[in-house]
């Protein structure tokens, strides 16, 4: 069996158009559909769980450390907008 291969697009209603080539055969054919699979979207989360999924840079700061200097970074603004 002769195999063909072509691109399509999935539509809204799930379903793929194809036109064959004027030397395609009449009669039965074998349909395989590889399509990319989307992402699983990421579940929304908060900037601490982030940090804890990071590895640690080459200077060795972990969590904690990031927070500390964000915090005094925030104190040094004082009460400017």
């Amino acid at each position: 069996m002769p195999t063909l291969e072509l691109e399509a697009v999935i539509d809204h209603r799930r379903e793929i158009h194809l036109r064959l080539p004027a030397n395609a055969k009449e009669g039965v054919a074998r349909i395989v559909v590889n399509y990319e699979a989307a992402a699983p979207a990421s579940s929304p989360g908060n900037l601490d769980s982030f940090l804890d999924a990071l590895p640690r840079n080459a200077r060795g700061r972990d969590h904690a450390d990031i927070l500390r200097q964000v915090r005094e970074e925030r104190e040094d603004w004082g009460d400017r907008p």
